[in-house]
């Protein structure tokens, strides 16, 4: 994943890193030079079968993606390579017990590998109707070709884990979870590593959870989004929903990937200190999180303000200021398409056909999606 398709699913202290299909998949143009132009692409349908498995297994995802949409016969060739290939997918709605209105079911009926948030377990015990039967009913259906699942689980402690006793009744529970899977499903639970923004991976037994992948940090893919006819309400909702939300996680990754800027020119790399905005105090510190907060306590100044007077440390290489400024501008444009719609949808909401939130309350439980 580039710095470009990153995205993050968390909004206060940053969370996991992810990308929206549409960006995993969107093309990337390399500059051509005039004999590429005209390149006789027909010569290619002639090779042999062989030479052409070699040269799709030679291709990424996103462009083994492309080439089958080209053809039916491209997309018969590329098919099980795409489906294959080690990409982790994640509802966009992260808990998948919701209603799955909001991705493509085609497309999640064939995925092999599905990783996502589970709620508080305790909270998740105390409902009657979330049994552990139809917990993995529920997967299933919304996921039949699946043979792998992580289950991100962030409430634990380290140091508490199996063979510790404490906790020792959730821990059991999620082995009980886990050992409930149908035959043929991989089982794993995963949570936050101390060195974010990676994972721990874990083996969990009922009194043992062994380290599997330490850190892990998969390619993590939100899955496309289901189309609905453009004449139901339910269309501008899903887009404006989705949308909004693929903005904020854009934000994020742009807010994380400007934090690492500063890092990377920090006083431990013959860097200097960040120095406060006001010309009349003379606050200094190395890390950027201090800095945030002084300007925020201090001066009043709120998140957006701060990262807008602070793209990004004056050092940094080219490629990543390139990077930051691509990002921005891009957001920019998606939030005033979100804009457009809202207005379009006046008219829906007065006839009481159209469930759209407001910009607020998205901005306020997006840390909870």
């Amino acid at each position: 994943m580039t710095d470009l398709m990153l995205g993050m699913d968390d909004w206060d202290d940053g969370g996991v890193p992810l990308t929206y299909f549409h960006h995993f998949i969107a093309f990337e143009p390399l500059p051509l030079q005039e004999k590429d132009l005209n390149m006789d692409l027909s010569v290619f349908m002639n090779l042999s079968l062989e030479i052409k498995r070699i040269i799709f297994n030679l291709c990424d995802p996103p462009t083994i993606f492309r080439l089958m949409q080209t053809s039916s016969f491209i997309r018969r060739e590329c098919a099980d390579i795409f489906w294959k290939n080690d990409i982790w997918y994640r509802p966009h709605r992260a808990c998948p017990f919701l209603k799955p209105i909001h991705h493509c079911p085609e497309f999640a009926s064939r995925v092999k590998q599905v990783e996502f948030e589970l709620p508080h377990f305790l909270n998740f015990r105390q409902q009657p109707d979330r049994t552990f039967q139809k917990f993995w009913n529920t997967l299933q259906k919304r996921f039949p070709s699946a043979q792998a699942f992580v289950l991100i689980y962030d409430y634990l402690w380290t140091s508490h884990l199996p063979p510790s006793t404490v906790n020792s009744e959730e821990y059991l529970a999620i082995y009980e979870l886990v050992a409930s899977a149908p035959l043929g499903i991989t089982t794993r639970v995963a949570k936050r590593h101390s060195d974010w923004p990676g994972h721990i991976l874990y083996q969990v037994q009922p009194t043992l959870w062994t380290v599997v992948e330490d850190p892990w940090v998969p390619m993590r893919v939100v899955l496309p989004a289901r189309r609905v006819p453009h004449d139901l309400p339910l269309h501008n909702y899903l887009v404006h929903e989705r949308s909004l939300y693929c903005c904020i996680r854009q934000q994020i990754g742009r807010e994380w990937l400007i934090q690492q800027t500063y890092a990377l020119h920090s006083p431990d790399d013959n860097g200097e200190e960040l120095k406060c905005s006001q010309p009349d105090c003379d606050f200094t510190v190395a890390e950027w999180w201090k800095f945030e907060a002084h300007h925020s306590t201090i001066h009043g100044y709120n998140k957006r303000d701060i990262y807008g007077m602070f793209p990004y440390h004056p050092d940094t290489a080219a490629k990543m200021k390139a990077t930051i400024d691509e990002k921005g501008h891009r957001m920019a444009t998606e939030f005033s398409n979100i804009a457009i719609l809202e207005d379009t949808n006046v008219e829906t909401k007065r006839l009481g056909k159209s469930n759209l939130k407001p910009f607020s309350s998205l901005m306020e439980c997006s840390k909870g999606d």
